[in-house]
């Protein structure tokens, strides 16, 4: 499925909205959650997202999108330490929104000096 197809596709269901969740680390990267919403019940009220169910050829289409985007934003975003993130997608404009963080390995010494003298085992 093309992206334009999968936009027309969602926009035929209604969906104005999808969001997904990512992580990822090592080798191992996966789009965790997709959500597809339409319209808010009343937007100028704060109206509340409708969850749409959705098939899993659909869900399979939104996650290699998302996932071609993130990846080509950021490379292997998934590799070494890794990272995760949110993504919104607006089905009217096509438009993604990433939120992207990356875990970091941090490394801080803590020298101190120690004798073999003072152990219990020099005593004997």
């Amino acid at each position: 499925m093309t992206n334009t197809e999968l936009l027309a596709e969602l926009r035929r269901l209604g969906v104005t909205t999808v969001e997904a969740e990512y992580s990822g680390a090592g080798d191992e990267g996966q789009i965790n959650a997709i959500t597809a919403y339409g319209p808010s019940a009343d937007p100028v009220e704060g109206g509340v997202k409708i969850e749409i169910e959705m098939t899993e050829a659909l869900a399979d289409a939104i996650d290699a999108a998302l996932s071609d985007l993130l990846y080509a934003q950021h490379g292997s975003w998934y590799d070494n330490d890794g990272g995760c993130g949110t993504a919104e997608l607006d089905v009217a404009t096509g438009q993604a929104k990433f939120a992207f963080g990356w875990y970091e390995t941090v490394t801080r010494e803590a020298p101190f000096e120690a004798s073999l003298l003072d152990t219990p085992e020099a005593a004997q």
